[in-house]
């Protein structure tokens, strides 16, 4: 083997190798998406019935309003054959291959040394931390990548181009609502190569060519999202939910986070808590600065996309992976372009040394952090402790136990339940209960998610929470509430529900609090239920928390969440208990000044 050849091998391999690392170990998290639930009760709906439910189908409260079109029935779908195959492992493969196939299309697509392209795939990879669940905004982003790296290497094959975009644009147009991306970005390359036609004309016959294919391309794309279930609705779909998001005052980007402007992660800057904001500032930076700097050599479509996706990028928090459209699609060329204008007489001793050091730092950097993730260090430094590496359901967000319990015990509804676990709930107990609330905004009407989600705004919030409870149970008197007990708001319920004579506590998990109406209940049963509930806080209270540096983040978090709710129930003696047995464990965690405020609660509360 040429001698050259081996020492780019050298190089190369433990680059990439470090970045595959780190895309894997980001993917290799539990199930804890709160609305993968509903997708997969969709899916189920689909693939049993041969229908497309109306989202509002899962839901008692909004029977009869007419949803906007199922844009990502294909998606669902593909979510129940996967868990069909593999249970919740066949969903994180799936999960897994979206990540490996979207940084693939984004790496290759354009030549640029290894040390740059493996940067930028690293801060991507780090700014998209917080997104990488298995959600069909992954499915936009691969296929946006894929796009590119078509739109790049085959623009002036046209009749190799049209039936890879076609049958693409057919499958995003059926999978998630971004798939006007598609045509948007053959519309670029459109027009790059017309102008570039047009300015080396009559010379410019391979432009030209590129043009025309271009252009057929983009009626192609256009006319194949006509290609789904609701036609021209479908089309018009994007309009829609523009629309939904500013009415009723903006309703839903004041109080869903992935729907607020990207600005508000850059308030409270801290590390390593806003390693995913710092990652992404800095990938985009790098990725302009390259830009500027090479700016004679950059063609007009590589302006136009680096400032779609960092325009799309700062409109949600939800569309920060975006920014990979650009910065990883064109950025590692930029910037190799801008270190090799450096003057020529510019000192370069030890350029050698550099060239082996900096690539072997590269590498060394991203296998720690591969590290940090799969043993949950990243996850709970960046406040991510729903995240934890791992096969199965997270129990931090998603109550399967809880709700195998309510099928075992037979308890039936009407259900009351908090908008964290709706959907999940339309997974886990639908068809026999369906749930009061879920996670997607356009199955019910936008009034009831307001009535439901906006903060109280009186001079006693508990008060009106409780208040807003009452009304609700006027009208569909409840028999059965599961409640998250993440939210102030939630917990705020919790209180009240516990409180009341008419209800008891016959279960709880991390993820969420069961309660059952006293009324028509056998009482002893229902005693021996709330029982139980203590028993089984005072046996893992019981148990010794492992000191071992890999457990200790699962263990903690485990505690913070059944202190909160512990708080919520006044249950003041385990407060106590949980609080000083974390704090005994590992004196140094972040939550320190959190327990310790809950150890001042019982005072506060009285």
């Amino acid at each position: 083997m040429d001698h050259g050849l081996t020492q780019v091998l050298l190089r190369t391999i433990p680059l990439y190798g470090s970045l595959l690392a780190l895309a894997l170990s980001l993917g290799a998290f539990r199930l804890a998406d709160p609305d993968l639930g509903l997708h997969l009760a969709a899916g189920r709906t689909i693939a049993l019935e041969q229908r497309l439910p109306q989202v509002g189908e899962f839901l008692y409260t909004s029977p009869d309003f007419y949803s906007l079109p199922d844009d990502k029935w294909l998606f669902r779908l593909a979510c129940y054959a996967l868990h069909q195959a593999g249970g919740a492992a066949g969903l994180i493969a799936g999960r897994m291959v979206l990540i490996l196939w979207t940084l693939a299309a984004l790496l290759f697509h354009r030549p640029a040394p290894a040390p740059a392209r493996v940067l930028m795939g690293g801060l991507f990879l780090l700014s998209a931390s917080t997104r990488l669940t298995l959600r069909p905004e992954m499915v936009s982003l691969a296929l946006a990548a894929t796009f590119l790296a078509l739109l790049e290497r085959w623009r002036h094959q046209p009749r190799t181009l049209i039936p890879f975009l076609a049958a693409l644009q057919v499958l995003w147009v059926n999978a998630h609502g971004f798939f006007f991306f598609g045509p948007v970005l053959v519309a670029v390359a459109w027009v790059d190569a017309r102008l570039r036609a047009r300015r080396e004309a009559p010379t410019g016959a391979y432009e030209r060519t590129a043009e025309r294919g271009l252009g057929w391309s983009l009626l192609v794309c256009l006319a194949c999202c006509f290609l789904n279930p609701a036609t021209w609705r479908g089309v018009l779909y994007p309009v829609s939910v523009i629309a939904l998001l500013h009415r009723e005052g903006g309703i839903l980007r004041q109080t869903i986070r992935e729907l607020r402007p990207t600005a508000v992660l850059f308030q409270n800057l801290s590390f390593p808590t806003s390693a995913p904001t710092l990652a992404y500032a800095a990938s985009l930076g790098l990725a302009i600065l390259g830009f500027i700097l090479t700016r004679r050599r950059r063609l007009l479509r590589e302006w136009l996309v680096l400032g779609l996706a960092a325009v799309l990028s700062l409109q949600f928090i939800r569309n920060v992976p975006f920014a990979a459209l650009a910065t990883l699609s064109f950025g590692p060329q930029a910037l190799a372009e801008a270190w090799s204008r450096r003057p020529a007489d510019r000192p370069r001793a030890g350029s050698k040394r550099a060239a082996w050091l900096a690539p072997a730092l590269l590498a060394a950097s991203l296998t720690a952090l591969s590290f940090l993730v799969v043993t949950d260090r990243y996850y709970r430094a960046c406040s991510m402790s729903f995240k934890t590496t791992g096969i199965g359901w997270s129990d931090a967000t998603i109550p399967a136990r809880l709700a195998a319990f309510v099928r075992e015990q037979g308890f039936r509804g009407p259900l009351f339940n908090t908008f964290d676990v709706g959907s999940s709930l339309a997974w886990l107990l639908y068809p026999p209960e369906r749930a009061f609330i879920n996670g997607d905004t356009s199955g019910y009407p936008l009034e009831f998610y307001k009535e439901v989600k906006a903060e109280p705004s009186g001079p006693d919030p508990n008060a009106e929470i409780f208040q807003r409870f009452q009304h609700w149970d006027d009208r569909y008197h409840f028999r059965l509430a599961v409640l998250s007990y993440r939210m102030v708001w939630d917990r705020a319920l919790m209180v009240h529900l516990h409180r009341s004579s008419e209800w008891a506590l016959v279960y709880l998990e991390r993820s969420a609090a069961c309660f059952v109406r006293r009324e028509g209940r056998d009482p002893e049963a229902l005693r021996q239920l709330e029982q139980d509930v203590k028993d089984r806080l005072d046996a893992y209270l019981a148990t010794a928390i492992p000191r071992s540096s890999l457990w200790k983040v699962h263990a903690a978090s485990a505690e913070l969440d059944y202190l909160a709710a512990c708080v919520s129930l006044e249950w003041w003696g385990r407060v106590e208990a949980f609080a000083r047995r974390a704090l005994a464990v590992h004196p140094g965690l972040p939550e320190r000044a959190a327990l310790l405020q809950a150890l001042g609660a019982r005072a506060d509360a009285l």
